[in-house]
């Protein structure tokens, strides 16, 4: 019954949040998988077409041939170059299997009606578990071959081989339909898995941000090459948190260091990587002009202001900025180190306006 389910038909068995979530990486499996197989059909196309020069049995299928190439070459060009190719992808499989069912078809009830179906089975079989998609649109797509066929059939084939053949068709075509959808929910199960996989490696559980491990590759990366001009990193920590977490409890201390997240999310989250490094210490890396940047940073303070919490009342977080087109010369960690510095500043003079003892902190 579990095949057979709405959950299963429309989504692979997981919620439709779920399967949205996982579409980009099925878009990219299908995706590659068309341009590999796409290739392997204009090979074979191609090399049957020369064989059927040569050979009396394939030439009466060469026009199949040629048509299949023809097929299987513009598939291949708008997957491949086309700037839009997610909207042929769904697209780009379907024509591909369909393709595959026309030269068996062809095969079968065409060119040589007296012969028993086993191109088109084998093809029935193994085509539709190649490719990721929805299992009621798969599924649908084999009923209507299997429906085409036994048309063909009855107007082409007679004896034993006609009733030996829809029989045939019949069965292997539920048989794919079933095979065809529990590999459809095994590859999005493994898609999930991945993408949780992935996202517990690179996201820190309490604020959500990006975590140390996604800064460290980001610094390895800019680190070796030039930065673009308007690079900037701007280093974030928060304030009074020893003093929160002795007199509220870890609660509160932890409140102050999401509502820091969820400020520097609404503000930079767009435009550039927010990582918490470690602590109260964040990291944001953006590519953002000096006017941009002191607009930002207004944004930040106001949503700083507006932010209270259910234990803690209000938020103050320093922060230090450092960009390319103030030090053209410095390389990441250089700039890291600037604004590190002007991050101490701030917090210090932020210590000192309001008479606050900072070795206590």
């Amino acid at each position: 019954m579990k095949l057979i389910s709405k959950n299963v038909l429309f989504s692979s068995g997981l919620s439709e949040t779920d399967y949205n979530a996982i579409k980009p990486r099925i878009y990219k499996d299908n995706k590659q998988k068309l341009i590999i197989f796409s290739t392997i059909a204009i090979t074979f196309f191609a090399i049957m077409i020369f064989v059927s020069f040569v050979s009396n049995v394939m030439a009466n299928n060469r026009y199949i041939y040629v048509i299949g190439t023809l097929i299987s070459m513009t598939i291949l060009a708008l997957i491949k170059f086309s700037p839009k190719s997610e909207k042929f992808v769904v697209i780009g499989i379907y024509i591909f299997i369909a393709l595959l069912f026309a030269v068996g078809l062809g095969m079968a009830v065409g060119t040589t009606p007296d012969e028993r179906t086993v191109t088109l089975i084998a093809l029935m079989l193994v085509a539709p578990t190649v490719f990721n998609d929805r299992p009621i649109r798969m599924i649908s797509c084999i009923g209507i071959t299997m429906v085409i066929f036994i048309v063909a059939a009855l107007r082409t084939k007679t004896g034993a081989v006609l009733e030996s053949d829809i029989v045939n068709m019949v069965v292997y075509s539920i048989l794919s339909m079933v095979s065809s959808t529990y590999m459809t929910i095994v590859k999005c199960e493994r898609h999930f898995i991945e993408q949780k996989v992935e996202y517990f490696s690179q996201t820190d559980l309490l604020t959500g941000l990006y975590n140390r491990n996604v800064f460290l590759e980001l610094a390895e990366k800019y680190n070796e090459r030039k930065l673009p001009r308007d690079f900037t990193i701007i280093y974030f920590d928060v304030n009074e948190l020893k003093r929160t977490n002795d007199n509220l409890g870890h609660e509160a201390g932890d409140e102050l260091i999401k509502g820091a997240a969820e400020c520097i999310r609404k503000t930079f989250g767009e435009i550039g990587y927010c990582c918490r490094t470690g602590g109260d210490e964040f990291i944001v890396l953006a590519e953002v002009g000096k006017e941009q940047l002191a607009e930002l940073s207004r944004n930040f303070d106001e949503a700083m202001e507006a932010w209270r919490g259910n234990v803690v009342e209000c938020l103050h977080v320093s922060y230090g900025c450092a960009s390319v087109y103030e030090f053209s010369e410095m390389n990441f960690l250089g700039l890291k180190k600037e604004a590190d510095v002007r991050l101490y500043k701030n917090k210090a003079m932020y210590y000192k306006m309001n008479g606050i003892d900072r070795r206590s902190q």
